[in-house]
């Protein structure tokens, strides 16, 4: 499965840290306390499966504001300020079991999160996430790490109604093709995530899910899979996931996945 970058949740990082940083400058100048993180009639969680080429799991954020969303006014110099208080926890599965809280901030300005968590061995890891239709895109690291291993997910709101598969694909045309990891978080008929090449390129995975009978179809439009309306189709069962995909370039496999 040849992939190609094409909606990658990097904006999210750079939106996410703007946050934080926005939030620690308005601290650190005094701001009033109608500036600083606050929490909101309610809160809202957000669940999803977690992937990169060896690190995968599964992670939990929540917000305390029971409507992100975006601003309705912008004033100053970093717009109306609406910062709240957000926390997660990072469950790792893979390579081996571990689990990171983390605590930062979500900015309606930016329309994005930012967290931040120590883990096992003093890794700082970063969590970032930007505001999309179905939740959130969300993009990872273990920041004291030289060269960082990117994780990605497809946050959606809910927790255990929240299915979560992760797994692994194979190009079996032509045989030893291209192969990697990938992860689906699916809520009622929606279905989100990305399948990440064993070289780090990664692009998202959309399509559906029939809760009758464990259908899965994606649909994404923006890889090189074409032509055909569903490139990857496949089926959830109890705890396992399998189907076949293939591409505009002949190649085509399978794909596995577990239930978490």
């Amino acid at each position: 499965m040849r992939l190609r970058i094409v909606d990658s949740p990097r904006s999210a990082r750079l939106r996410g840290v703007l946050a934080v940083t926005a939030l620690a400058l308005l601290t650190a100048v005094g701001c009033s306390s109608s500036t600083k993180p606050k929490t909101d009639a309610g809160s809202s969680t957000y669940t999803g499966a977690v992937a990169g080429t060896t690190i995968s799991g599964t992670l939990v954020v929540t917000i305390a504001t029971a409507t992100p969303a975006a601003a309705t006014a912008a004033t100053g110099i970093f717009g109306n300020q609406n910062f709240f208080n957000a926390t997660a926890t990072f469950t790792q599965t893979k390579p081996v079991a571990a689990t990171v809280t983390l605590s930062g901030d979500y900015s309606d300005d930016f329309h994005a999160f930012g967290v931040t968590g120590t883990g096992p061995g003093g890794a700082v890891w970063l969590f970032t996430g930007d505001l999309k239709p179905y939740g959130f895109a969300a993009l990872g690291d273990p920041d004291t790490v030289s060269d960082p291993e990117e994780l990605y997910a497809g946050l959606m709101k809910g927790t255990t109604d929240v299915i979560k598969v992760i797994g692994t694909y194979t190009t079996t045309t032509p045989p030893g093709g291209p192969a990697g990891n990938f992860n689906l978080t699916i809520s009622g008929t929606e279905v989100h995530g990305y399948a990440v090449a064993s070289d780090g390129k990664a692009v998202p995975l959309d399509g559906t899910y029939n809760p009758a009978n464990g259908a899965i179809a994606i649909f994404t439009a923006t890889t090189q899979f074409a032509p055909g309306p569903t490139p990857a189709v496949g089926t959830l069962s109890g705890t396992t996931a399998n189907g076949t995909f293939s591409n505009s370039l002949g190649e085509g496999g399978t794909w596995t996945g577990t239930k978490q």
